[in-house]
């Protein structure tokens, strides 16, 4: 026979995170306006996170998600050493320049 337990922890765990890891993976569209835009009006590490995505689009990366993006930009922003303190910026400036489907 088996035997069931009843547990105070849920077995879904943060599942809003989940959800968002998962929408992570859909593809992205950019404002080409928008970037533009930034690009001509930021200066200093805002600018070098603009020029990222700039840049990651040129690539010829065959995933243009956010997850992929997130990667490439925190991966440069460590070898330029300025990698400390920018997530908040990183997602004002990904929520103003992309359509996420």
């Amino acid at each position: 026979s088996q035997n069931f337990f009843l547990v105070k922890t849920p077995c879904i765990l943060n599942l809003s995170q989940k959800l968002n890891y998962i929408k992570s993976f859909a593809p992205l569209k950019l404002n080409q306006s928008n970037l533009n835009h930034y690009l001509n009006s930021s200066t200093g590490t805002k600018l070098t996170i603009i020029n990222l995505i700039s840049n990651f689009f040129t690539e010829k990366e065959p995933c243009k998600n956010l997850h992929n993006l997130k990667l490439y930009i925190n991966a440069n922003l460590r070898k330029l050493g300025i990698y400390k303190n920018t997530c908040k910026l990183q997602k004002r400036i990904i929520s103003k320049i992309f359509l996420i489907n």
